[in-house]
């Protein structure tokens, strides 16, 4: 009977050793299949990490390429011009205007108020995006009127006139102009000293 306890014995000590190894094969085996941990802004991908910079969930070297479209910003300037004649483009427009015009002369074109003072045009041979400028009018130091502009192919032009009344010996337009993609910026200013031509 002794020799069946002894036997009992070993089957149980036998079988808690070898459940204790399949437990310690388990564990290890589950050690093994976990892989790295991963600290945002890394994914786990596959047995490593690798930078998901925009959190999509994929890795930003699997993800395609988006090409960039490449821009021709630059400096720019505006000019600004007055004048009586039609503008018909760019090519008739002085490609280095004087900052003021002195003694020009406006007509009485039969409006009671104002004198006919032809075209204000704002223009530029930048042609990367569109730009659109602030205009402030003064008479003397007085400011007279304000508007803005978009210029989209090259040139703005707008029809002026100056009160009949008041006739200011000296007009100046201020303006500020902001690329509207990039944000350039570019300000200037020109003077006019009308002279009424009747």
């Amino acid at each position: 009977m002794k020799e069946q306890h002894n036997n009992k014995t070993w089957y149980i000590i036998g079988g808690v050793v070898i459940v204790l190894l399949i437990i310690l094969l388990i564990s290890m085996n589950s050690n093994n299949n976990r892989g790295p941990v991963c600290n945002s802004p890394y994914i786990l991908n596959g047995a490593s990490c690798c930078l998901d910079s925009n959190y999509n969930s994929i890795c930003d070297n699997d993800e395609p390429q988006q090409n960039t479209p490449t821009n021709n910003y630059r400096e720019y300037q505006v000019n600004a011009y007055i004048t009586h004649d039609f503008i018909q483009g760019l090519s008739n427009l002085p490609s280095y205007p004087a900052r003021e015009y002195t003694n020009y002369p406006v007509w009485d074109g039969g409006d009671a108020r104002y004198y006919t003072a032809g075209n204000l045009v704002l223009y530029t041979d930048y042609d990367a995006e569109a730009v659109t400028c602030a205009v402030k009018e003064y008479y003397g130091s007085v400011l007279n009127d304000q508007f803005t502009v978009n210029i989209v192919v090259g040139y703005y032009v707008t029809g002026i006139g100056y009160e009949k009344s008041n006739l200011p010996t000296q007009v100046r337009y201020d303006y500020d102009c902001t690329a509207q993609q990039s944000g350039k910026k570019y300000s200037n200013s020109y003077r006019v000293y009308p002279v009424a031509n009747n």
